[in-house]
């Protein structure tokens, strides 16, 4: 029988399947972002120490990753704005 074939006779099972694997490896691609952020937020949570009070009003905390570089961030002050940020990598605290 060839591959065709047997996906002909048993569709059913064989998206089943394909559709468990797809959801277990999203599933963890999340698991792991989440911890990501979470690490990111902790560490930067330590080493910048700005309550919310001290921040103007009218402006926000940007955090966005350094071009090139892994693990270096550049964190500013930037002017809250009402479009949505075109930087999807950024983080406003």
């Amino acid at each position: 029988m060839t591959f065709l074939q047997f996906l002909q006779i048993y569709p059913g099972p064989i998206a089943s399947v394909g559709g468990f694997c797809i959801w277990g490896a999203n599933r963890m691609h999340n698991s792991e972002l989440e911890h990501y952020v979470k690490a990111v937020n902790e560490v930067t949570d330590r080493v910048i120490k700005i309550s919310d009070e001290e921040v103007p009003e009218g402006y926000e905390l940007s955090i966005e990753r350094v071009e090139g570089e892994e693990e270096i961030f550049d964190v500013s002050l930037v002017e809250k704005s009402e479009e949505p940020d075109e930087n999807p990598e950024a983080t406003a605290l």
